[in-house]
């Protein structure tokens, strides 16, 4: 049978290209605390995020908060996170390498998130600064936010590389229904904040346990 040979990659952000989980966590923590509300368990935001900021707040409030509150909250404590991005985010252990090899491999590289478009940006910039990323794509942009597949397919437009020769890699359900809805190749990344079971449920083609097993899914 013949191998597939991989084109391009696309990454999603938090949970698969950088740990950003303490950040967020302590920015909304902070606020709820000083809007008369429980803070939550840094395992909690695991499950939280991956469908942009505001989605991720109200998941956090108690249900019935009144949504002038809640609207409240998800505004200070947006401006809190943008203002104190990268405390102590930092790539997973073994990125900077695989992406390091992706490039030596001419290999497009992109970022979809549904992480707001400019912090999304000065993340990528501050973190890995002398990575080269064809795109980031983040919410707020011209696109749909995944799980639809509109931003994946803009990628492979622009690029010219059909779908089919993408991996998308992921650590949430929102990336691998993403993946298969734009023809990708899903990749489950389990050293991510979701577990296989999500991944594998969700339609992940094959799972990688550290960023160093995706070069062998490059070609398969």
């Amino acid at each position: 049978m013949k191998k597939k040979v991989f084109k391009g990659v696309i990454f999603d952000l938090d949970g698969t290209l950088l740990d950003t989980i303490a950040d967020i966590a302590d920015a909304v923590n902070r606020t709820l605390l000083e809007s008369g509300f429980n803070e939550h368990p840094l395992a909690a935001y695991h499950y939280y995020i991956g469908s942009g900021w505001r989605k991720l707040i109200y998941e956090t409030l108690p249900k019935g908060t009144p949504e002038k509150i809640a609207e409240a909250v998800y505004k200070k404590s947006k401006t809190r996170y943008h203002d104190n991005l990268n405390k102590t985010t930092v790539p997973y252990s073994g990125i900077t390498e695989l992406l390091d090899y992706l490039a030596q491999q001419k290999i497009v590289v992109a970022v979809l998130t549904n992480k707001a478009h400019e912090p999304a940006v000065k993340c990528i910039k501050e973190i890995l600064p002398d990575r080269t990323f064809a795109f980031i794509m983040g919410k707020g942009r011209d696109f749909n936010p995944k799980p639809d597949p509109e931003g994946a397919l803009i990628i492979s437009e622009k690029t010219g590389i059909a779908p089919k020769k993408f991996l998308f890699i992921g650590d949430s359900d929102v990336d691998m229904i993403t993946a298969n809805a734009a023809g990708m190749f899903g990749v489950g990344a389990c050293w991510g904040y979701r577990d296989e079971v999500e991944l594998k449920e969700s339609g992940s083609k094959v799972l990688a346990y550290h960023p160093k097993d995706v070069i062998k899914f490059l070609s398969c």
